[in-house]
């Protein structure tokens, strides 16, 4: 297992995100006696592999399919995430599922301020949120394209150079038969 936990990263972005599911939904998954590593990870790679199964059906290169090579799964749990990183706030108990991210902005994810643009912004959390369901997820209930965005909210602290590493936290709040709230922090290591 590998923390989230890092000394350091500061601030760059929350969101809250409320989801609605398009497709039936089943009654909420039970993980009777599973610790939080069980299934949480696996969730996470399931979610990656209903995204790489829809995009080997097209041929379009798409941002979020960029976004998809580049990240790198740190941790994932059912409830709370393991560790919090220092200097944030602590995500409530009532966490259903957590996933952190790994990822460095490329200029393609950049204007021309040599920034990370709005728009990939909404990108990243969108994915990392729906990913963030896997570890609850299954056939029929929040899987991967399970589900379209109903809001997104950004509130942007700083602005994220082109090169930056950054850690995603996303954690699913609540989630339900037609609607899943989540909310992620995004954190960036300041150059020493």
């Amino acid at each position: 297992m590998t923390s989230c936990s890092a000394p350091g990263v500061i601030s760059l972005y929350t969101i809250v995100i409320k989801r609605s599911l398009f497709l039936p939904a089943l009654s909420r998954p039970h993980h009777a006696g599973s610790t939080h590593e069980q299934n949480a990870k696996p969730g996470i790679q399931r979610q990656y592999t209903g995204y790489w199964l829809i995009a080997s059906k097209t041929n379009i290169d798409a941002l979020d399919k960029q976004l998809m090579v580049d990240a790198v799964i740190l941790d994932a749990s059912i409830g709370p995430p393991h560790g919090s990183v220092a200097g944030q706030p602590i995500p409530p108990a009532h966490i259903v599922a957590s996933a952190c991210f790994l990822l460095t902005i490329p200029e393609t994810y950049c204007n021309l301020n040599g920034v990370m643009h709005g728009g990939a912004a909404g990108v990243i959390f969108d994915m990392f949120t729906t990913c963030a369901l896997g570890p609850v997820a299954r056939p029929g209930y929040w899987d991967f394209m399970g589900g379209v965005t109903g809001s997104l909210n950004i509130s942007y602290l700083k602005a994220v150079p082109k090169g930056t590493m950054i850690h995603v936290h996303a954690h699913v709040y609540q989630v339900g038969r037609t609607m899943a709230g989540q909310y992620l922090q995004v954190g960036y290591f300041p150059k020493s």
